[in-house]
């Protein structure tokens, strides 16, 4: 294999001592003329090729653009030599990115060692030093951040259940309640500003946000909204109740997202039958018989599903029938997979497929809206073939990854869907988790391998390979089975 020939080692040497002279400490300048210059020397990727001209015979050095440019400067004999041979000779740029990459590494390292967090700089490659400072940069702002989304989030309301209601009075604040219940709040920041609006969160006991209130200054609330935009889950929606009646507030609209149990729910059957018939109920619910979480998130929906399920009982069983009717699959296909995503990590190939389910149908089987009709069996024999394809799912190949909702954070086995899907795996007669433990760790050693390989020609982490492992992870918020 042919050697890399640096022909501007001198520039190299000064490079280093530039920085070893600007610091006081014996180990870093040990450090800078070892490890620092080896690197430099070896590794550093930013350099430009220089060959022999053939149509002059002179020294000249490879463009970008693969032209040849001559060379200004003198060419050692050793270079020279080198060119002959076929040997690869380059001359490295040493200019402002090098300056930034090191100098960075060099702050890291000082902070450490006059933290005595570290005493021995023999062993730390630059690569190494590089991940150390980038992670001191993330902790930093990630500590200034953190302060002030604390400032800006101020607690004014504690429910004997342990949920606690605080207002969002910064951008940072505003900022991160709406990235971590995905939907829009951040933008409402002028008007928190301005005054004419106030944003409330209300926070489960871990302190993780479970739903968000736009309210105004004359005491109108305007807006609740779960995750997603969706409804507030059942079991905060009472500390929520108590907070808005404490603070006398009136909801204006989402007044259904406080819907707190089935006999708020309760209602003349008669009223359920006529929006189910004469006012499109059913054939909303045919529309929406089969979809992935986002449909079920759907507040409309979701209210229409609590409602049928609340009056189940009340109902004759035709107007069931013709619920259950609307809401079956019109094949025998209970699950569809469709890739929205795929990643090349290192010639491995990963696809993440969205999953689409007859989820309203089975949120009303495990509410026993059907208990009792002429279509209980066939509800119930939908619901085990849905149970059985997510478990082939679980059975599948490593690299595919198949998302099936949000997952609440610290409870990766159970979702927001209305308790399905993830609910049907979780109360299943297989216990999945090992496969799906199986199946992640697989896929991880195969990407963790590749990148191996290529280490010599991929310092980094390439975005699919940080992608996947987010995924695997649940960051986006993705039930990945």
């Amino acid at each position: 294999m042919p050697t890399r020939n640096v022909i501007n080692v001198s520039d190299v040497e000064r490079f280093v001592d530039d920085f070893a002279d600007q610091t006081d400490q014996p180990e870093l300048k040990r450090w800078l003329s070892r490890n620092v210059r080896r690197w430099i020397l070896k590794h550093y990727d930013q350099a430009d090729r220089i060959v022999r001209d053939p149509a002059t015979g002179r020294v000249a050095i490879v463009d970008t653009d693969g032209g040849l440019q001559p060379y200004d400067g003198a060419v050692p004999e050793w270079c020279a030599a080198a060119i002959e041979r076929g040997d690869e000779v380059v001359r490295l740029r040493l200019g402002a990115t090098l300056q930034k990459r090191v100098g960075r590494a060099v702050a890291a390292l000082a902070a450490e060692l006059k933290d005595e967090r570290l005493r021995n700089l023999d062993r730390i490659t630059f690569v190494i030093a590089e991940e150390r400072a980038r992670r001191r940069r993330r902790a930093i702002h990630s500590n200034l951040r953190r302060s002030r989304v604390q400032k800006g989030t101020v607690p004014v309301f504690k429910a004997a259940t342990g949920e606690t209601v605080v207002v969002l009075t910064e951008r940072e604040s505003l900022a991160d309640e709406g990235s971590r219940m995905a939907h829009c709040v951040a933008t409402y920041d002028r008007w928190v500003e301005s005054g004419e609006s106030k944003i409330f969160s209300l926070r489960d006991p871990n302190g993780l946000p479970r739903a968000t209130i736009e309210a105004d200054h004359r005491g109108t609330v305007w807006q609740i909204k779960g995750f997603a935009n969706g409804p507030v889950e059942p079991r905060y929606r009472p500390a929520l109740q108590n907070f808005i009646r404490g603070y006398r507030y009136v909801v204006e609209d989402d007044q259904d997202n406080l819907e707190t149990d089935r006999t708020q729910l309760r209602g003349d059957p008669s009223e359920v039958e006529h929006i189910l018939v004469d006012r499109g109920g059913l054939a909303f619910l045919h529309d929406n018989r089969f979809g992935g979480y986002r449909a079920v998130r759907d507040s409309r929906l979701d209210l229409s599903l609590r409602v049928i399920a609340a009056n189940a009982d009340q109902l004759p069983d035709t107007l069931v029938a013709a619920v259950f009717s609307a809401l079956k699959p019109d094949t025998d296909e209970y699950i569809r997979a469709r890739r929205i995503a795929q990643f090349s990590i290192y010639g491995i190939g990963v696809s993440l497929l969205y999953v689409e389910m007859p989820l309203p149908l089975l949120y009303l089987v495990r509410q026993r809206a059907f208990k009792g009709r002429r279509c209980a069996r066939d509800a119930k024999a939908i619901y085990r073939a849905a149970e059985a394809a997510l478990i082939r799912l679980a059975l599948a190949a490593p690299n595919r990854l198949y998302a099936l909702g949000p997952v609440r954070h610290g409870e990766p086995w159970e979702s927001d869907l209305m308790e399905c899907p993830a609910d049907v795996l979780r109360r299943s007669r297989f216990d999945i988790n090992p496969l799906r433990t199986a199946r992640h760790v697989a896929l991880r050693q195969a990407m963790n391998s590749a990148q191996r390989q290529q280490i010599a020609h991929r310092n980094q982490p390439s975005k699919a390979h940080i992608a996947v492992r987010e995924l695997l992870d649940g960051w986006r918020g993705l039930y990945v089975l």
